[in-house]
Parts: C-alpha cells; structure tokens; sequence
C-alpha cells in the first residue's frame, strides 16, 4: 500500500508533529510500502523538518519503505539535495 502526505506550506518545527502523524501508525504497523511526500504547497522548509526527514529516511531504509518526494520546486529540490536525501533513498520528482 502507498501513503501520500501532503506536506505543510511552512514545514518548520511547529508543523512537525503534525507531520509525524500523518503517517507514523501506519509505518509502525507495517501498512506502507510506498510514502509518497507532497511538496506542492510547500514554501519554507527550517533545520528541524529537514533532520526530520534525515530521520524519516532511515526509519524508512529498514522497514524496507520507498520515499517519493513529489511535486518539488527547482529552488526546494537544491535545498533538498544538500541535505543528500537521495542516499537515503528518496526519489524526488522537480515539478
């Protein structure tokens, strides 16, 4: 099964928690294979929600879970890419 979260406009630390929810239970319970990240409302991403999804990456690497980070900005995906996600094993897709 594949889970697609909308990620907040701001994905900063306030946002996180919510973030983490949208998708933790599922995770922990074995329910995805395929988390899919929706960056096409997001503006500003802070330090926390990007070690946030350093952290995601490898919860996601041993439970064997593919992340896509869909509809990214040119300007997001640089800010993405210096955090090296893709070693991780993000996939992500510039809009």
């Amino acid at each position: 099964m594949s889970l697609t979260v909308k990620v907040p406009s701001q994905f900063t630390y306030q946002t996180i928690a919510e973030f983490v929810d949208s998708y933790d239970d599922s995770i922990d319970a074995g329910q995805i294979k395929k988390l899919i990240l929706d960056f096409s409302e997001v503006e500003k991403v802070d330090s926390s929600a990007m070690l946030k999804l350093v952290k995601l990456g490898h919860r996601a690497q041993q439970k064997d879970i593919e992340i896509t980070i869909q509809n990214v900005s040119v300007q997001m995906a640089k800010k993405l890419n210096l955090s090296s996600l893709e070693r991780l094993g993000y996939t992500i897709l510039i809009e």
